[in-house]
């Protein structure tokens, strides 16, 4: 009788690295569900980190840096081997990338396409939400998550930069900014400063429970 024994391939570097990166991960944020896959292609691998609402991109980021083994130098247009370790499995590139979504629209997210369109048209969505209470809570009309912010609200600009900036955008830098490790928060507060005797809105803080 022959029998024959299959061997299971090793893990790859970037494999290693991201069954490891996901433990870690779970111990710190028991509460976060996060998707770390990791891939291999002809000139190097990667690791992706993805998750919803949660810590913010650069926590995330400080943890798994040392997860990745050098990095990309434009100025040189070459991958500099920075961050090598003998300790640990690496990859090439380590990507951290948090999404904004509520449960309702992660769950919306599996109707077809025509009807996710027209949820985010009709406004459902989180980010719309929070610019509602953000206009709710200075006074002024809101429009939609594409549209420009009013000029009433164009002191912000001075902390964001730029000179035009569309609700969605604001919202977004507001979320980038502040870390969501549980799904509670309690409402949005005012910054206020002073210019010219004036008291102007100069940026949001969301309060966390």
């Amino acid at each position: 009788m022959l029998l024959i024994v299959e061997k299971k391939r090793p893990l790859t570097q970037a494999a290693q690295a991201s069954k490891q990166i996901k433990k870690m991960l779970a111990e710190k944020y028991p509460n976060i569900k996060f998707k770390v896959t990791s891939k291999n292609y002809a000139g190097g691998n990667s690791v992706d980190i993805s998750w919803n609402l949660g810590p913010v991109d650069k926590d995330i980021e400080k943890l798994v840096n040392q997860y990745q083994y050098g990095h990309f130098d434009g100025m040189i247009d070459c991958y500099e081997y920075s961050n090598t370790r003998n300790d640990l499995p690496q990859s090439k590139y380590v990507f951290a990338q948090r999404d904004y979504r509520s449960e309702e629209e992660i769950e919306n997210y599996k109707l077809p396409f025509k009807e996710q369109k027209d949820l985010y048209r009709e406004g459902k969505t989180l980010r719309d939400d929070i610019a509602r209470q953000i206009c709710a809570l200075i006074g002024i009309n809101y429009d939609v998550i594409d549209s420009q912010v009013p000029d009433v609200y164009k002191v912000c600009y001075r902390t964001h930069g730029g000179d035009w900036m569309s609700w969605n955008d604001l919202v977004y830098r507001l979320l980038a900014q502040t870390s969501f490790e549980s799904d509670k928060w309690e409402g949005y507060k005012v910054d206020f400063d002073y210019e010219n005797g004036q008291k102007i809105t100069n940026k949001f803080r969301i309060i966390k429970s």
